[in-house]
């Protein structure tokens, strides 16, 4: 693959839409392994301003780029999420929000 102009994020997107993939994402608007690492190795606190993250829509930007978007808000929805998500004709971004 030639890559050329920042085009690479495309050209890896117009291969990958002839395959079914899905790719869940756990969101709960933490770093997580900073947050780890930071109380278990260091004992520090959490420093909030520095591990919590706004809240972006990976399911929406998903479809942005023209794949299907599912984004799961409830822990009984998840089951129907992933039926939606195994039968989708293009790849799928599946969140889970956890907050």
């Amino acid at each position: 693959m030639t890559v050329r102009n920042g085009s690479l994020g495309r050209q890896i997107l117009a291969r990958l839409a002839d395959h079914r993939w899905i790719v869940c994402v756990f969101n709960n608007e933490d770093l997580n392994q900073v947050t780890w690492e930071m109380r278990a190795m260091s004992g520090d606190p959490k420093y909030e301003a520095s591990q919590d993250l706004p809240d972006f829509p990976f399911a929406r930007y998903a479809e942005l780029l023209g794949l299907r978007g599912i984004r799961v808000n409830k822990p009984k929805d998840i089951g129907p999420a992933w039926d939606e998500a195994l039968s989708a004709n293009r790849p799928v971004v599946l969140e889970r929000m956890f907050l």
